[in-house]
């Protein structure tokens, strides 16, 4: 559970919002903080697999990545969704959310930039 000093923040943004952007940058400036975007996560615990579907990825993997994250006293964690149950999970975890956010036509040009440079 969180103490009155933690600071334990779940990101919840769209594609092309800036949380890709951002894990590095709080690594750097936090590193004894636990910064996790989601889909590392689901990679590292399932063994570096894409889960093999959205009912995995949501009720077993997804549940597994926000027990360990409500493990650590410091804790940011990145997503672009949440299920209702890990929402209240993470909320009762001392979790606050924070919703990135960025015009239309911006979100458009970052996923158009992506496209360019990395092919999705």
């Amino acid at each position: 559970m969180a103490t009155d000093a933690s600071v334990r923040l779940f990101v919840l943004g769209p594609p092309c919002s800036g949380k890709t952007t951002l894990v590095p940058l709080l690594r750097s400036l936090r590193p004894s903080w636990t910064v996790v975007e989601a889909d590392d996560e689901m990679l590292r615990l399932n063994g570096g697999i894409w889960p093999d579907s959205i009912e995995t990825k949501n009720n077993v993997i997804l549940p597994q990545a926000i027990e360990a994250i409500s493990q650590e006293p410091n804790a940011i964690f990145f997503n672009s969704y949440m299920t209702a149950d890990g929402a209240l999970s993470l909320r009762s975890n001392g979790f606050r959310t924070v919703l990135l956010q960025a015009s239309e036509p911006e979100l458009r040009r970052r996923d158009a930039q992506r496209l360019a440079a990395e092919g999705w």
